[in-house]
């Protein structure tokens, strides 16, 4: 039986565009993007999703705050 070598294997990777770290190229990590030749969008998860919270804090104190104040 052959033994793998963890150097011998190659691991898709891909680097943030905002937070700039290196991760593996996997729905783990990237959020999917079919607009995209890889098929996963340019910021990882942890950049999108603080990008929402970000944003949605802006916007009136967020997704609960917006709920709660519609009363139609």
């Amino acid at each position: 039986m052959d033994e793998v070598r963890m150097d011998e294997v190659k691991m898709a990777s891909k680097k943030c565009g905002r937070c700039k770290d290196v991760k593996e190229l996997s729905s783990t990590y990237w959020p999917k993007n079919r607009s995209s030749k890889d098929g996963f969008s340019h910021w990882c998860k942890k950049c999108h999703s603080d990008h929402r919270k970000s944003k949605a804090t802006k916007i009136g104190g967020g997704v609960k705050a917006a709920v709660a104040g519609d009363k139609s």
